[in-house]
């Protein structure tokens, strides 16, 4: 067995069987070991509309809250709304995933004066919230884990200015509520217990 098998560990191996009698060999097998690639880190691009890989690699694995994309390359344009991550390959050899980079899909102005008020604040299964005043258009709602998951989606109605979340049972930690329109954004934080 060759362990670890690192980069120095690459060259021409054989096997050879040693019985009471005689030695039987192998022919020569190579031994190519590839690098890992390293863990990728996600900046946005200048524009806001795209999110580009920086690492070395051949191909990359995007994803859009757990869900595999088809895009291959160092860079992906920005369609939705949610938790992207990429993985590196060298070949068939993929390393570490990527950190979360949660996009909004809006720029980072925000929408009105005023806070969000969250209750019970810390919580447990469900948050009641008051936007600080009733937008005539929809609103979309997210609440983001501390590791950039999305675990719970939904939409303030026009006019409304209360809203309840029902996310089901979350484990205890820090989450992000983002209300988000073409309008802009406002963000608040939950902790569950």
């Amino acid at each position: 067995m060759i362990y670890p098998a690192t980069e120095t560990k690459a060259g021409v191996y054989r096997c050879a069987v040693i019985g009471a009698c005689e030695t039987l060999y192998t022919n020569p097998v190579l031994l190519t070991v590839l690098p890992t690639p390293g863990i990728p880190v996600l900046q946005l691009n200048a524009g806001g509309d795209s999110l580009v890989a920086v690492g070395s690699a051949d191909s990359y694995l995007w994803t859009l809250d757990g869900t595999e994309l088809s895009e291959t390359g160092p860079t992906l344009a920005l369609s939705a709304s949610g938790s992207y991550t990429v993985q590196a390959f060298l070949g068939s050899c993929g390393g570490p995933v990527s950190q979360p980079f949660v996009w909004t899909g809006l720029a980072n102005t925000v929408l009105p004066q005023g806070r969000l008020q969250l209750w019970p604040n810390p919580g447990s299964q469900e948050l009641q919230v008051r936007l600080p005043v009733a937008q005539p258009f929809e609103q979309n709602v997210a609440l983001i884990n501390a590791s950039g998951v999305t675990v719970f989606r939904g939409k303030v109605g026009q006019n409304a200015q209360m809203l309840t979340v029902l996310p089901g049972v979350l484990p205890a930690g820090l989450y992000t509520l983002v209300i988000s329109s073409e309008q802009g954004v406002m963000r608040g934080i939950w902790m569950v217990q």
